[in-house]
């Protein structure tokens, strides 16, 4: 597939495109892999996270816009519980807004974050059937963690008895293939992080 789309793209002279998505490892063998046929072909440019302080003004202002305040401890605990992701921040928000909240409060941030968890939780509890008890156990854990550093360190290990660093192993390669998680790093290492956003703070309330 990969190289018959080369093969449509090569002759086309005056046009250009752009491949995104937001799994890093699938995009660097796409475009790293000297075996694949677009290997060298594209620059790569990644986008980073907006700034909490610029999202968090440009919700404000919408809710401002329609005659909605957001009181400043529900800003904060939008942008924490939704990581300011873009999905998440505008489900939640836009649920906010449908709530006919004028003057919207933590509590009540609180209570709608806890109607949307209680909403998804069929489909969460699908999940758990597609995995196996000891994937399942690691994915709570890294949820209770957030980010997860060192999965094979002693501490975590005992903390959330995941077994042994073989057994989590394994589990962090099954729950990588099946898209449960994910890997990323910051200025402090390279981590795993549970991918649905909602899915990780149900799994935090266990």
């Amino acid at each position: 597939m990969e190289a018959f789309l080369r093969t449509l793209i090569q002759p086309l002279k005056n046009m250009s495109f752009i491949f995104s998505g937001s799994s890093k490892d699938i995009l660097h063998q796409l475009f790293n892999d000297s075996k694949r046929p677009f290997f060298g072909s594209s620059k790569i440019m990644e986008l980073n996270s907006i700034e909490e302080k610029d999202y968090e003004a440009f919700i404000a202002l919408h809710f401002k816009h329609h005659r909605r305040i957001l009181q400043r401890e529900a800003l904060s605990f939008i942008s924490s519980f939704t990581r300011l992701h873009t999905y998440y921040t505008q489900l939640l928000c836009n649920r906010l807004f449908a709530d006919g909240y004028k003057n919207i409060s933590k509590e009540m941030v609180q209570l709608t974050c806890s109607q949307l968890l209680k909403e998804h939780e069929n489909v969460f509890f699908q999940y758990r059937s597609l995995l196996t008890k000891a994937q399942w156990q690691l994915l709570k854990a890294i949820a209770h963690e957030d980010k997860l550093y060192k999965p094979g360190a002693k501490s975590f290990l005992s903390k959330h008895r995941v077994g042994t660093p073989s057994n989590v192993q394994r589990s962090l390669e099954g729950l990588l293939t099946k898209e449960m998680i994910y890997r990323d790093k910051d200025d402090d290492g390279n981590y795993y992080r549970v991918y649905d956003c909602l899915l990780a703070r149900w799994l935090e309330r266990l």
